[in-house]
This record gives C-alpha cells, sequence and structure tokens, in this order.
C-alpha cells in the first residue's frame, strides 16, 4: 500500500491509500486525536510504501 493523498481539513486528516491491486481507501483522523495516536497511524501507513 501506498499514501496516495494526505490532506489536513478544518476537522481532519484525509488521506487516501492504493493498495498493489489498485484499489484505493480513504481514511479521516479526526485533527484533535493525540499526536501520538495520529503520528503512529500515519508511521504505520507509510511504512507500506517502501514494500
Amino acid at each position: 500500500m501506498k499514501i496516495i493523498n494526505l490532506l489536513k481539513e478544518n476537522k481532519d486528516i484525509k488521506y487516501t491509500v492504493q493498495t498493489r491491486k489498485g484499489n484505493t481507501f480513504e481514511h479521516r483522523i479526526p485533527i484533535h486525536t493525540p499526536s501520538d495516536q495520529v503520528s503512529k497511524i500515519l508511521f504505520l501507513v507509510e511504512q507500506y510504501n517502501d514494500k
């Protein structure tokens, strides 16, 4: 999987990931989520960009 879009909106951080088969999924994380959790989620998704 790889991140193909990352956007900070008013209330959310929206990111779109694409699988190796070409499927795309959009996810949202509330901005008010504790920053450690947001960083952890984005780090886990970002790991897949290298694979």
